[in-house]
């Protein structure tokens, strides 16, 4: 009841209005834009993992395009979503949004494809930021993207997932040798993580 009073003096006084039939107060959990939403953290819903696992091999340009859109709505919760999809941006290199050129298919992409869908229906719930808690930004690096996940200490001691995040190596400058503290730079530019970042992150490699 505290934070909820707390979200209403916020709402009155920048006189926000609220639909109460479409509000729902004290649930133990809520579906909201494509996510389910608890006391834990935040994960894809059930129906649209569903979706993408059962997502039918694209035969054109246009089908991956639109597998890729689907998978990449959910890639903050996948580790090293960018450097697995690699092979299957390859297929939309200089394509229009409608190409509808057949796609010919390697076994690199063959396993990219099956990866992706593995990698989402085995995802974990993202904890919910904790202005309290020890942040640690873990870096990595590979030939084709660099990339960072965001953890946080619970209560419990444990290391807990905030944000994933990973770049494409050719929107970058390939790093060589390896430069993990450019690394951790890159990722702090991510918006998802910018307001997270605000404060002292231990840097892990």
């Amino acid at each position: 009841m505290h934070h909820l009073r707390l979200i209403f003096q916020r709402f009155q006084e920048y006189g926000i209005r609220i639909n109460p039939s479409k509000c729902n107060f004290g649930q133990p959990e809520v579906n909201f834009l494509g996510y389910r939403i608890t006391a834990q953290g935040t994960q894809p819903m059930e129906d649209k993992v569903s979706t993408i696992v059962n997502f039918p091999k694209p035969s054109t340009v246009q089908e991956m395009r639109r597998f890729l859109a689907m998978n990449n709505f959910y890639r903050r919760f996948i580790s090293r979503a960018a450097e697995t999809q690699a092979p299957l941006f390859q297929f939309l290199k200089g394509a229009k949004k409608n190409d509808k050129r057949q796609i010919i298919w390697t076994e690199e992409a063959e396993k990219a494809f099956q990866q992706c869908k593995n990698d989402l229906a085995t995802q974990p719930i993202l904890a919910h930021p904790s202005s309290s808690a020890t942040i640690s930004l873990v870096v990595d690096a590979s030939d084709s993207a660099i990339g960072g996940v965001l953890e946080q200490i619970g209560t419990n001691g444990e290391a807990n997932v905030v944000a994933d995040t990973l770049s494409r190596i050719s929107t970058i400058d390939t790093p060589s040798p390896i430069d993990y503290q450019k690394m951790a730079e890159v990722q702090k530019e991510d918006k998802e993580l910018q307001d997270l970042l605000n404060r002292p992150v231990n840097i892990c490699r």
